[in-house]
């Protein structure tokens, strides 16, 4: 039979730790010191320990793992002291304080529980600090929950969520002072438009604009601030799959509409519907359909001219107040048209007919105070824009996809009584983009038109949901909230996709 060998080392150890226990609180406290002088020590140092009980005292106290045991131990029972005289005086934070007067050195803590006085003044002093800190969390929260839903409309939830948290790593004043800076401009542009509608109701909507085309200090003031917001806060960084970045969707629909291929399906298409309206078979003009190197675009409530950078373009930015030198002043509803640009110093006084193949109509007619007006702005494109030409419609609304859809119906019938035939359609987030074509027959349209079966005035058929809100008139002019959407809503709604959906 073997005899098992003797591990010398892993002896001595059992022999210290044996020795090293009764000088402990505890066995776990013996192991930690064990292993701590163990680790430094060769066997000979372990046997003279174990020859010298007053080395192997001294060498015990000496310890980190008894230094820090016997710290532990007392501010165990100084917090354990602490907190029930503490509870004598504030017991329903006495915890919380407890904790934060625990992070003092010992010698004051000591002080404290010897000193009633002293305690008092130290716990006023800490529940002033914890409510004080207690308000600061329950703010940075709020700005974070607001925060978040910014970041929201320009990225994905999950990404929005670790950006909310390094923003919220910044001073928040700074981060109050830029959200306050966004609302503070939406809200003039906001005031601007209910003006102009309270104003058209009580004198007239032609009165009403031709009063607001006056207010140059206004005016100039809403092209600024439309600049900021476009420049600083719409249009750029958008990375959100279900956002949309306005002058890119804009540029992609005429990249994609303006190919040889689209043109071919659009003349084929008006060509099917001559025949089947009519039962004429028209051979449309080449030159209609053509592919052009640039194009002739015409932004109407241009601002700031976003598409000047474009190559594909030849821009024609004009607005009422432009925000910068390379965008021409016009009235768009007053415009002369006819076969030439005329000018008068830095405005527009002249547009030519069947020029454009592009007209951009972007955050424009929710800014008119009339649906004849918008009717009309529409219409004016409409021989602006040569055969086969597009117009592109964006509008803002944040609500969901069919919450607006008979508005979007309307506005279609509106269009189609002009001679525009839909292309495309695309609700985002927060932006009705559309885009219509200048159809080559009008006679296509009227006749789709009459079999939807409608006896609206095409001109009073293009509203938007702010002409007919009630505005409480105070300091504040608010808007009153919209009733909730009902059952019959629902089927409307139905309805009118199924439109939306469809083409000619």
């Amino acid at each position: 039979m073997a005899v098992p060998v003797l591990n010398t080392r892993q002896v001595l150890l059992d022999h210290l730790l044996a020795k090293v226990t009764p000088m402990c609180s505890s066995k776990l406290l013996a192991k930690e010191i064990l292993l701590e002088i163990a680790n430094n020590l060769q066997n000979k140092d372990i046997l003279n320990l174990l020859q010298n009980d007053k080395l192997l005292f001294e060498v015990v106290n000496k310890s980190n793992a008894c230094c820090t045991f016997s710290y532990k131990n007392e501010k165990q029972e100084l917090g354990e002291e602490l907190f029930y005289k503490i509870s004598e005086i504030e017991s329903d934070l006495c915890a919380k304080i407890t904790g934060m007067l625990l992070e003092l050195d010992t010698n004051t803590i000591k002080e404290l529980i010897n000193d009633e006085q002293l305690l008092s003044k130290a716990i006023v002093k800490a529940k002033k600090e914890y409510v004080e800190y207690t308000n600061q969390s329950k703010d940075r929260e709020e700005l974070g929950e607001k925060l978040y839903d910014l970041v929201c409309e320009k990225y994905r939830p999950e990404i929005a969520s670790r950006l909310t948290g390094m923003i919220l790593e910044l001073d928040s004043d700074l981060i109050i002072n830029e959200m306050a800076n966004q609302q503070e401009l939406s809200d003039f542009i906001k005031k601007v438009h209910i003006d102009l509608r309270l104003s058209s109701r009580q004198i007239g909507a032609e009165s009403a604009w031709e009063e607001h085309c006056k207010k140059e200090d206004t005016l100039k003031k809403y092209a600024e601030t439309m600049r900021s917001l476009a420049t600083d806060y719409w249009d750029n960084n958008i990375t959100n799959q279900q956002n949309v970045n306005r002058i890119s969707w804009v540029v992609n629909e005429c990249k994609r509409y303006f190919t040889i291929e689209e043109q071919r399906k659009i003349k084929d298409k008006q060509q099917r519907l001559l025949l089947h309206y009519f039962g004429e078979e028209q051979i449309l003009d080449e030159n209609i359909f053509v592919v052009k190197d640039k194009l002739n675009l015409l932004d109407v409530g241009s601002c700031y001219n976003p598409f000047k950078n474009f190559e594909t373009f030849n821009v024609t930015a004009i607005d009422l107040a432009p925000a910068s030198d390379d965008v021409l002043k016009c009235d768009f509803l007053e415009v002369k048209l006819g076969d030439n640009f005329s000018y008068v110093e830095n405005s527009v006084t002249s547009l030519p007919k069947k020029y454009f193949d592009v007209v951009v109509l972007s955050l424009l007619l929710e800014y008119l105070p009339h649906p004849s007006f918008r009717y009309n702005c529409c219409l004016k494109a409409y021989e602006l824009l040569r055969p086969g030409g597009i117009l592109i419609i964006i509008t803002p609304d944040s609500k969901h996809a069919s919450a607006n859809s008979q508005i979007i119906k309307n506005w279609r019938l509106a269009l189609a009584d002009i001679g525009f035939i839909k292309l495309t359609y695309n609700k985002s987030v927060h932006l009705h983009c559309m885009s219509y074509s200048k159809c080559i027959d009008q006679r296509i349209t009227k006749n789709w038109l009459k079999l939807q079966n409608f006896n609206t005035n095409p001109k009073e058929l293009m509203i938007i949901p702010q002409d007919n809100v009630n505005y409480q008139i105070n300091n504040d002019t608010k808007e009153v909230n919209d009733e909730p959407r009902c059952e019959n809503d629902n089927k409307i709604i139905a309805e009118n996709f199924s439109l939306l959906a469809g083409n000619f």
